[in-house]
């Protein structure tokens, strides 16, 4: 009965031992971070003065083109982030900040 108990004892040192040396093993990676692209467009407004005949663009034509713009943007995988408008004299415009997972 002696050789049976040894041999018991042994297998659980042993068993113990794997136990011990799998959990000193390198732990996993932590999650990366995920890695983003960034993009800034500009936009100027078109002008509200009726002396300026470069604008050939009415303001509702203008949004729409915006609109458009930006879908095409998101398509894409951009996200709008963020707007700033600006405004210097009869002179208005927009700024986008957009976002991805990067690629």
């Amino acid at each position: 009965m002696k050789p049976a108990y040894l041999i018991f004892i042994a297998t659980c040192m042993v068993g113990a031992a794997l136990v011990t040396a799998q959990s000193k093993t390198t732990p996993p990676e932590p999650a990366s971070q995920p890695r983003w692209e960034y993009k800034i467009l500009y936009e100027v407004l078109p002008s509200n003065d009726l002396s300026d005949k470069t604008d050939n663009l009415t303001e509702t034509q203008f949004e729409k083109a915006s609109s458009k713009a930006l879908a095409n943007h998101g398509n894409e995988g951009w996200e709008l982030v963020s707007v700033t408008a600006h405004t210097s004299g009869n002179a208005e415009s927009r700024t986008y900040y957009l976002k991805r997972l990067g690629r």
